[in-house]
């Protein structure tokens, strides 16, 4: 997915930001994509996969930390974050 895409997705849709704000809404089965930067620690993205794979969720590789973290619109790197389901 190229970073315009990860923004418009972002934008467009309802999306949290942050580690664990995506895994409590994982098991809440409130998600239906997470983007996990390509360089967050790889025992975050471990957990975050399995919880995927295990509650059937999309996982999608996203941009380095700092750019994600802008492309999210805060100002600080990003690790993952969530896209909600539509209601």
């Amino acid at each position: 997915m190229s970073n315009d895409e990860i923004k418009d997705l972002v934008s467009t849709s309802s999306a949290l930001v942050g580690a664990r704000q995506v895994e409590k809404h994982i098991i809440k089965d409130a998600l239906r994509c997470v983007i996990v930067s390509f360089d967050a620690d790889g025992h975050i993205r471990a957990r975050l996969a399995a919880l995927c794979a295990k509650h059937n969720v999309e996982l999608v590789d996203g941009p380095p930390m700092n750019e994600f973290g802008r492309l999210c619109g805060i100002e600080v790197g990003a690790s993952a974050a969530g896209i909600l389901k539509s209601r």
